[in-house]
């Protein structure tokens, strides 16, 4: 409670704030494609399947064959990560990691290395999470719950094969384990991904959650086109001018994420394969990162006009501007007008999407923070 109102998270002006500052930097360059000497691993990847088939995800048409990564495999990563002075990292890429049918015992190995790693989760196996809170919340950096309906009708169409009532038992049990307090020992958050399927439930998402974490842990990210079919993320986001290609990206010049047979990949998702370096188990990773074929992907990120890498060519999403603005209005609407009834408050949130979208379409970012005002109440 006290850190919350040293940050100011429980005041609509922090968020004002926030999106006034994002809405001034949304035309500025995006980071230097730079290379840098010390590599991150932002994930690894233990089992690569699901138990959910998510429209905006359809993780099921993934191309590579599905396995988990053994215990040993595991462990020979961990060593290496924390040869390299890696801390942290997550147990996620593709995939539900609470389907790893040895996921306590990897917990175990990661403790023993004092390696700190978070777990993303669809939380739809309550029994495991309470022995993982139970046994291994010192190892935990973090649990990321991804609930992206606030009513079981919306929940289960988005999420399907889900149950929007395994999600309020996994959430009371970390609750009980909590003493009914929402400051968490550890870091708890809840991800949803916010389309037109469900911006009307906004409000509901902390009328449904409020009693087990604080709404400034609640992160709301807009869809994108992550995904082996992006169908879903052209239907249910029409605000085409918001769509950007995300090349050149980021993301191969800072991190690279394991697969579960120890492979080492460029790709945040990489659901066929196609931006692989090399085996970790045969090659070190700082020997990967610095490699012929992880430099020849960079390359084509740095001219993306040479780009042969479909995975890459297929990749959309919002721009990242659009969806933390987004996020921090329905932090600010939420705390300053609770009351507001769901439907309105979509429709708040849409105009605010339209308002960023007409801005982008007529090359007028830097206008932005004057268009965006009058939804904090500035005039």
């Amino acid at each position: 409670m006290i850190k919350r109102t040293q940050h100011g998270w429980d005041k609509p002006e922090f968020y004002t704030q926030d999106a006034l500052r994002l809405a001034r930097e949304a035309g500025t360059a995006s980071p230097a494609l730079v290379k840098t000497d010390r590599f991150e691993v932002g994930a690894i990847e233990i089992n690569n399947f699901c138990n959910l088939n998510c429209r905006m995800c359809n993780s099921n048409q993934a191309k590579r064959p599905r396995g988990f990564m053994t215990p040993e495999v595991f462990e020979c990563l961990v060593k290496q990560l924390k040869a390299a002075g890696i801390q942290r990292t997550a147990l996620h890429t593709i995939g539900e990691p609470l389907l790893h049918g040895h996921l306590l015992r990897l917990l175990e190995i990661a403790e023993r290395y004092k390696l700190k790693v978070w777990i993303s989760t669809n939380a739809q196996f309550p029994e495991l999470i309470e022995a993982i809170l139970k046994n291994h919340r010192q190892v935990l950096s973090s649990i990321r719950i991804s609930v992206d309906g606030a009513t079981a009708s919306t929940y289960e169409y988005i999420r399907s094969g889900g149950y929007f009532s395994k999600v309020l038992e996994s959430l009371e049990i970390i609750g009980l384990l909590n003493g009914g307090r929402p400051d968490c020992e550890f870091n708890l958050n809840l991800h949803t991904v916010i389309s037109m399927a469900n911006i009307h439930e906004i409000p509901l998402f902390f009328q449904a959650f409020g009693k087990y974490v604080w709404p400034e842990k609640m992160i709301f990210s807009l869809i994108n086109g992550l995904s082996p079919d992006p169908g879903f993320f052209r239907e249910v986001f029409p605000f085409p001018n918001l769509i950007t290609p995300t090349i050149p990206c980021l993301h191969p010049f800072r991190h690279m994420s394991i697969l579960n047979d120890g492979r080492a990949t460029l790709c945040c998702a990489d659901f066929v394969g196609e931006l692989t370096i090399g085996n970790a188990l045969d090659t070190p990773l700082s020997t990967l990162w610095h490699s012929p074929d992880a430099e020849a992907i960079r390359r084509q990120h740095l001219d993306p006009e040479t780009m042969q890498l479909r995975s890459c060519m297929g990749c959309h999403e919002p721009y990242s501007f659009s969806s933390h603005i987004l996020d921090a209005y329905i932090h600010f609407l939420w705390l300053s007008a609770p009351e507001l009834p769901a439907d309105e408050f979509g429709k708040q949130a849409i105009d605010l999407l339209k308002t960023m979208d007409q801005a982008v379409a007529q090359n007028e970012l830097h206008l932005l923070p004057e268009r965006i005002r009058p939804f904090f109440g500035i005039e």
